[in-house]
């Protein structure tokens, strides 16, 4: 993370976590006691920073207020202490999570540098977690060591859940559409930064807005709604599954009319809506069957819908238009996303992939493109199903489609448009094990080299890395920090980073152990097979 950093301090550095804090000095309280619009609030100062945790960007969204836009955060007297957690948001378990939160859940974390940057006005990132839509808090992933070494104040933000963050229903309409609840939380959260990120040292006119997987498929959103405009200058997009077809807001209603409603006895549409708010919430949770197995079920089921204020149309067909917020665009992925996915397909059917595990889900999400599919990712490349489907979920689901998504953005007017793949066959395990298969650099795996911690692991476990792993973290670091200071993630000391221009030659910066490189001209598109994959995904496949 910090090529001229010797590894003395780095050790130092890392040793602070799973530290309790020490009681505050009185000019330590001085230096974390901030005035914001709702009120007073009391953080702490930690090593290497400070840090505000569990503040509320707005109102409880239960009872009346449960699938409605959030309502602003009451306001409080007195210093509000921030030095603990809000809850995370409601949510099940999943292969990939535990059971956890509440519905009173829409607090943000706000991490800064020590005490002496209080006087500048640095750039603010603005953390959108993934998690499939299910899962997931902005409480897992510690923006402390992120905060001190990108020289920025790091946000990161909780959003609803499940069916409470995307139940669209008739009856629910507001505005003249219903569903995309998390979307709205995300932008409240952009409103509360641009109003009070000032009194933390923040410039809220130099905002990144930043997310993975389906934190990167929000930051998407945002940057076609029209009701984000203004609120964040860059957008950087990690890992985002950009091929799934996001459902129409009137096809989500009618399949939770038949799917969901009903399971409750709400079908009167007069009296749906308070019928359904008054199902207990762990109720409604269980209701859900929320899952993670992307490869078993074909895709995702609660997600963002299209045809609604803040997403009136597909994102690649905003960004063809020229209809999206013009910021710099930074978007990358790892080089075998789809391994975490196939392993958590072979976990769940508790034996090693067979060819016959995947007839029935590749028929229902590739149809009459299978065997073609399955022509192009044959032996001995790919010497068994486990390679064939994480091969095939990575390029396809995520790669080329992220290529198409670059070509739109430049096309359509971006002021630039940078890319990046994170490589490291030996990267350790996040949140998931694979039972029959290393899980090796698949989705997840650039996470704890960005925020140089365990994500989901908060202050247990630090990253078990190697002097050659902290190189590429610090680059990282100072990469997103130049991007969301500039929107150019290029500075003093850094391997130069060029811009992303439409072609089948372009390089791709490739971030890996022992720094960052310029991948060789093409090779990006010939590893993910872009040639085969573009007509195909061009025709909706």
């Amino acid at each position: 993370m910090f090529a001229a950093v010797s590894m003395v301090s780095l050790l130092a550095a890392h040793a602070i976590a799973g530290e309790t804090a020490q009681r505050q000095s009185a000019s330590e309280q001085r230096a974390t006691r901030v005035h914001v619009a709702n009120g007073t609030l009391q953080g702490e100062v930690v090593s290497g920073g400070r840090q505000w945790l569990g503040v509320p960007y707005a109102a409880p969204p239960i009872g009346r207020l449960r699938w409605r836009p959030p309502a602003p955060a009451a306001s409080w007297r007195g210093a509000r202490q921030a030095t603990h957690f809000g809850s995370a948001c409601l949510q099940s378990a999943t292969q990939y999570d535990v059971a956890q939160g509440s519905e009173n859940c829409l607090y943000l974390n706000i991490y800064a540098p020590g005490a002496r940057a209080a006087e500048q006005r640095l750039p603010v990132m603005v953390w959108i977690h993934g998690g499939g839509f299910v899962n997931g808090s902005g409480n897992d992933f510690n923006g402390r060591f992120l905060a001190a070494h990108a020289r920025a104040i790091v946000v990161t933000i909780n959003y609803r859940l499940g069916p409470f963050g995307w139940l669209a229903l008739k009856s629910l309409q507001h505005d003249g559409a219903s569903g995309n609840y998390g979307l709205m939380d995300q932008l409240a959260a952009l409103k509360w930064v641009r109003r009070n990120i000032a009194a933390f040292g923040g410039n809220p006119h130099a905002v990144l807005l930043f997310g993975q997987s389906a934190g990167g498929v929000s930051v998407l959103a945002q940057l076609v709604s029209p009701l984000a405009a203004g609120l964040f200058q860059r957008a950087e997009v990690e890992s985002a599954p950009t091929a799934l077809t996001l459902p129409t807001v009137a096809a989500a209603e009618s399949r939770n009319e038949l799917a969901y409603a009903k399971a409750f006895g709400c079908s009167d549409q007069a009296t749906q809506a308070a019928c359904l708010r008054a199902v207990p919430a762990q109720r409604a949770l269980a209701a859900a069957h929320e899952d993670m197995d992307l490869i078993r079920d074909g895709g995702l089921y609660w997600t963002p819908v299209v045809g609604t204020p803040n997403l009136p149309a597909p994102v690649i067909r905003q960004f063809k238009a020229g209809r999206f917020n013009k910021v710099p665009v930074m978007i990358g992925n790892t080089r075998n996303e789809g391994r975490l996915f196939a392993a958590i397909y072979e976990n769940d059917l508790g034996h090693p992939l067979t060819a016959a595990d995947l007839i029935k889900p590749g028929t229902e999400v590739y149809g009459a493109a299978v065997p073609a599919i399955a022509a192009e990712y044959s032996s001995p490349a790919y010497p068994d199903p486990f390679a064939q489907s994480s091969a095939v979920t990575t390029d396809g689901m995520i790669a080329c489609s992220n290529d198409l998504n670059r070509a739109a953005l430049v096309r359509g007017g971006a002021p630039a448009v940078y890319t990046w793949e994170f490589t490291d066959p030996d990267a350790f395990n996040v949140e998931v094990t694979g039972r029959f298969h290393r899980i090796e650099d698949g989705h997840d795996a650039n996470l704890p080299f960005l925020f140089q911690w365990n994500p989901g692991h908060a202050a247990v476990h630090l990253p078990p890395f190697t002097r050659a792993d902290r190189v590429i973290a610090d680059q990282m670091d100072r990469y997103w920090g130049n991007f969301a200071r500039t929107g150019d993630p290029n500075g003093s000391g850094l391997p130069i980073w060029r811009r992303w221009v439409p072609g089948t030659t372009t390089p791709t910066e490739e971030l890996t152990p022992g720094g960052a490189r310029r991948m060789a001209p093409g090779a990006y598109y010939q590893e993910h097979k872009c040639s085969f994959w573009d007509p195909l995904l061009a025709s909706g496949v």
